[in-house]
């Protein structure tokens, strides 16, 4: 659907300088809309296209692209979380983290964020359903985990757009609830996503 906004036009009606001001409705572009498949917005290297919701020729490339992740990304979340732990992908760690993926696939909703065709970011969603009650609609909640960005591409706001894309997921999905167990760097962009402290909840380290 597109947008209206509103510009002020003033109209002289003679030399008592009364004038009549009209309102016209001016279209604006749509902006982009955030779906689970595929979400691009542009960095700030080109705000004006970005806020207008059109895409300049200058600013096609290093757009952060956001989608969802499955099978066929395996090799590209595996490399993202070795990279994450400063360590080497082998074929050993490829195999241990495909028998993870295929074990927590039917409970886990996985994103990417790719700039120029690299993937440059993941979080993924852990779901877990609640249990029921009587004369109460079956619920669910998710836990955001393993939100990770390149440290090259950090600022870019690709971190940002991976916690959006699992936030409105949630939404759409009519999760009661999202929760994470931060870094203390991290807190201040999950504050600016609205996540807030739970006090209520408490933590037995068991390791």
């Amino acid at each position: 659907m597109r947008s209206e906004r509103t510009a002020g036009l003033a109209i002289d009606l003679g030399r008592h300088r009364e004038a009549v001001e009209l309102r016209l409705a001016v279209a604006q572009p749509p902006q982009p809309q955030l779906e689970d498949g595929l979400l691009e917005w542009q960095q700030d290297t080109c705000p004006a296209t970005r806020h207008s919701g059109s895409i300049g020729p200058l600013c096609i490339l290093g757009a952060v692209i956001v989608r969802s992740a499955g099978p066929d990304d395996i090799e590209l979340l595996a490399r993202l979380r070795a990279a994450w732990r400063e360590e080497d992908t082998t074929a050993e760690f490829f195999a241990v983290f495909r028998d993870w993926f295929d074990r927590e696939h039917a409970s886990r909703l996985w994103w990417l964020a790719e700039v120029d065709g690299e993937s440059v970011g993941m979080v993924n969603v852990k779901i877990f359903e609640r249990m029921p009650s009587p004369n109460r609609p079956a619920s669910r909640w998710g836990y955001l985990a393993n939100l990770y960005v390149l440290p090259e591409h950090r600022g870019s706001g690709a971190g940002g757009r991976l916690i959006e894309a699992a936030v409105h997921h949630a939404r759409k999905a009519g999760f009661v609830r999202l929760v994470l167990a931060p870094s203390e760097l991290s807190v201040p962009l999950y504050d600016r996503h609205g996540f807030r402290s739970a006090d209520e909840l408490l933590v037995l380290p068991l390791d």
